[in-house]
Parts: C-alpha cells; structure tokens; sequence
C-alpha cells in the first residue's frame, strides 16, 4: 500500500459533528472515524431471563389493555406481524414500550448469566 493510500485510525472526535440514533443502544456515528461492533450469541441470555422479560412486558401491556402477543414477538425477535403489531400503539406508548424493551434486554445482558 502506498503513502497516500496508507489507512489511518481515527478516533472520535468529540468536537466534530456526531449523529447518534437510538435503537437497542445508543450509537454514535461519525465520517472517518472508527467504529467500535459489539454481538452477543443467541444462547447468552437463559430461558428463564427471557421468560421473566416477556412476563413483565406482557404485565404493562395489559394495564395498558394494548395486545399481548407483542411481548412474545418483541422477545423472541419478531412475529411475521411484529410491524403491524407496534403500529397499532399510540406514538407514546410505541416509544414507551421500546424503550422498556430495550432496558429489560440491556439489564438482563449486564447481570451476565451464565
């Protein structure tokens, strides 16, 4: 590789222009710098915890009287319906909803089952 190809690591720079975007994290993007990729196996998260999470969204879903079967679809990653299933919530509730889902799967993946 020549000199002017040669590949240069760029860390972030935190006075430069960041786009972050929600999803199951926070992610924080930005031109030219590097991108740090986390993953887990299917198997990281035991029966049990994934139970215990379906049960407590099935829980706030129901006080809400909102349909159920969007838990089990959230949690075991997406009913061919799943889609449908979110637009039926209220802009609120679809946001609440998320970002419970996403802090119940964040907890369980930081208490590091086993």
């Amino acid at each position: 590789m020549s000199e002017t190809n040669k590949l240069v690591f760029h860390g972030l720079d935190r006075e430069g222009d960041i786009e972050v975007r929600q999803r199951n994290a926070p992610h924080w993007f930005q031109v030219g710098a590097a991108i740090f990729v986390t993953f887990r196996t299917i198997d990281s998260l035991p029966r049990e915890v994934i139970s215990r999470m379906q049960a407590e969204l099935e829980h706030w879903l129901a006080i809400k009287k909102l349909p159920i079967e969007l838990a089990a679809s959230t949690v075991h990653r997406k009913a061919p319906n799943h889609q449908q299933l979110l637009e039926t919530l209220e802009a609120q509730d679809r946001k609440e909803f998320r970002r419970m889902a996403d802090r119940l799967f964040h907890m369980s993946l930081d208490d590091c089952h086993s």
